[in-house]
């Protein structure tokens, strides 16, 4: 386990890989700290990786794929954040019933957002696939984040992963429209 929660600030060797991290802003309202090699996922292998038609709106990918963030941000119904946590799980243990679930938790962050998480394992074609997803509560809707890669990475990955998730911060929507979710596009 990481120790130092400024770790993101400074440069980390993984894998021989040096990632360097910066804040990231993302419409409409949240920032979080990613590695900044990190790109969005070209149209055509997002549909050949996620083929279902609602597929996160954005996803970012280090340069051959195999480990990425992905986000969305939905209008829901008010609920508790638990019970919102619970259904997400109960969907993707009805998906696929032989994904492995590690654990879950709530972390209050300092800025006094909440944010819900819980990690599985999956299974892939040709590899085993860790999953830590989470979820909080934007000024627009609710924020489903999820980063997946190789598992047998995943030791070098979820500390830094889980502090990147502390850096969330929501960011004030100023034209006061009401928000109609992402619609996904390769920028970059």
């Amino acid at each position: 386990m990481l120790e130092d929660e400024h770790i993101i600030r400074s440069d980390i060797d993984i894998d021989g890989v040096i990632y360097q991290f910066e804040r990231r802003e993302f419409s409409p309202g949240f920032s979080i700290v990613l590695p900044k090699s990190f790109d969005y996922m070209a149209t055509e292998c997002v549909k050949r990786k996620y083929p279902y038609e609602e597929r996160p709106s954005i996803i970012l990918s280090n340069e051959d794929t195999t480990i990425n963030f992905l986000f969305d941000c939905m209008d829901i119904e008010p609920e508790e954040l638990s019970s919102r946590l619970k259904k997400y799980k109960a969907a993707v243990r009805k998906m696929n019933p032989s994904n492995v679930f590690f654990s879950e938790n709530t972390i209050e962050l300092e800025n006094g957002l909440n944010v819900a998480c819980y990690d599985y394992l999956s299974s892939a074609l040709d590899d085993d696939i860790y999953n830590l997803c989470f979820i909080t509560d934007l000024s627009t809707g609710e924020l489903f984040g999820c980063f997946n890669c190789p598992f047998d990475v995943q030791v070098q990955w979820e500390a830094l992963v889980r502090q990147m998730i502390k850096s969330i911060e929501i960011l004030p929507i100023f034209d006061g429209s009401e928000f109609q979710g992402f619609a996904y596009t390769e920028e970059g």
